[in-house]
Parts: structure tokens; C-alpha cells; sequence
């Protein structure tokens, strides 16, 4: 059998999606290329969960990995000031 030929990494352009769901609708969904970051992820807790979950007081519980823009200082801050389970 011929050995595998060793391919070089390419550059590979991503697109990350950002979505909340819930039984009763989905928040806007936000799309972008660059890496999330904290301060990536504070913006879309402003701009786009929160809003959503004012619909729901105290009805839902914000479900996320250990990514290091969750589990930033500043992120857990945000969240709990806003008063979001997770």
C-alpha cells in the first residue's frame, strides 16, 4: 500500500454561529467569522440573550460549555448582574 502523502495545514475560513433556543421561540441567531472572545461574548449576552430572556422571567436557564469566553471573570459577572441561571 502507498504510505499517505503528508498535506500542509490550510487556511480554513470558519463561520460560527451564536443561537439561544427555547420551547417557546429562538433568540436571533448571530453569525461571525472571527474567533469569540469575552469581550465578544459580552456583546451578544447584551445584545441578544438578555433580550430574549426578558420574555421569560425566571423561566430559563442559560445551558453553555467551559469555553474560556463562558468562564471569564468579566462574563460570569455580566451574567450574574444580568440575573441569568446557567
Amino acid at each position: 500500500m502507498p504510505k499517505a502523502s503528508s498535506l500542509k495545514p490550510r487556511a480554513v475560513k470558519t463561520l460560527n454561529i451564536w443561537g439561544g433556543i427555547s420551547y417557546h421561540g429562538t433568540t436571533e441567531f448571530v453569525m461571525f467569522t472571527n474567533t469569540l472572545n469575552q469581550d465578544g461574548y459580552r456583546i451578544i449576552v447584551n445584545q441578544y440573550l438578555s433580550p430574549f430572556l426578558r420574555n421569560y422571567p425566571g423561566g430559563c436557564r442559560l445551558i453553555q460549555d467551559n469555553a474560556p469566553p463562558h468562564t471569564a471573570q468579566a462574563s460570569v459577572a455580566l451574567l450574574n448582574q444580568n440575573n441569568i441561571r446557567w
